[in-house]
């Protein structure tokens, strides 16, 4: 027989990992999970089982450990890793040369980081680039270089069959964390990358798609409890990265918001302090809570 001295520690992964800590929980075994589920953005009422199966909620983000404590669960905020990966100053210029980057502005492009996203993304995203490449060689003869960090060779083909004059101006990478330091827009399908662009300091476009069935159910059911797409607007509570939603998806309207950030230096000054401030509320915060 085996018998556990040390608590339980699951990491991520919440339908399996919090189902095995409800069991070793009413088995008299402490529990520990790390990242806590986004119950406030969706499916909201599973926090109120999360006492049962955890000892410890370990979160992410700081206002985690307020609502959990509120629905009477042990937790505390412990930082992100991207926090403490990243440097809060972010050398850009040493970033494209590292790159052999010599054009003058640099926007990584990231439609999904699954199969099924990109058939709602890549085209659009694709021909909105070649609309703004177009655009600023035609305002002020601005060069511009496209980074796509992807894992799916299908992605190139794309490009090949939909732009083959445009591919002088593409770069593809295996790595986002290289592409992105170097640019100075990312225009990004919402998910996690959007808090690694928000981590790096970068100006950001968000879009997002999906069948049109789904997009119906989830805004006459309320599933989706967060008024933002973007992880960095739901945690800053307003649109600091422009959204574009379902039918606003378009190339146009993907150009039209990247002209407007990268024409307003201003603008991009004030979003980059902003995200300096996010940034240094996501650090670690030492020591590690005891298990009670």
């Amino acid at each position: 027989m085996i018998v556990l001295l040390t608590p339980f520690i699951g990491i991520d992964y919440p339908e399996f990992n919090l189902s095995i800590e409800s069991k070793l929980k009413q088995r008299g075994i402490k529990t520990v999970h790390v990242v806590s589920p986004s119950f406030w953005a969706w499916r909201e009422n599973r926090v109120k089982t999360f006492s049962s199966k955890v000892d410890l909620m370990l979160c992410l983000f700081p206002f985690e450990e307020k609502l959990l404590r509120e629905n009477g669960v042990n937790s505390k905020f412990v930082g992100h890793p991207l926090a403490d990966k990243i440097p809060l100053e972010i050398d850009k210029q040493a970033a494209k040369k590292s790159l052999d980057i010599e054009e003058d502005i640099v926007i990584t492009l990231m439609p999904g980081s699954r199969r099924n996203e990109l058939k709602y993304h890549a085209s659009i995203i694709f021909e909105a680039a070649k609309k703004l490449s177009k655009e600023l060689h035609h305002a002020d003869q601005r060069t511009v270089k496209f980074i796509v960090p992807t894992q799916f060779p299908e992605l190139q083909d794309l490009l090949i069959k939909e732009h083959q004059d445009e591919l002088e101006k593409y770069m593809f990478l295996d790595d986002a964390s290289k592409a992105i330091p170097a640019s100075d827009l990312v225009i990004t399908k919402s998910g996690t990358s959007t808090l690694e662009s928000a981590i790096f300091k970068k100006p950001t476009i968000v879009v997002y798609k999906m069948p049109t069935l789904s997009f119906y159910f989830l805004k006459v059911l309320n599933i989706v409890k967060t008024q933002y797409a973007g992880l960095p607007n739901i945690l800053l509570g307003r649109e600091i990265f422009p959204e574009l939603i379902q039918n606003e998806v378009t190339s146009e309207n993907i150009m039209t918001k990247a002209l407007e950030i990268l024409n307003h230096q201003e603008v991009t000054d004030q979003t980059i302090e902003d995200l300096k401030e996010l940034h240094h509320s996501f650090k670690k915060k030492f020591p590690c809570p005891q298990v009670s």
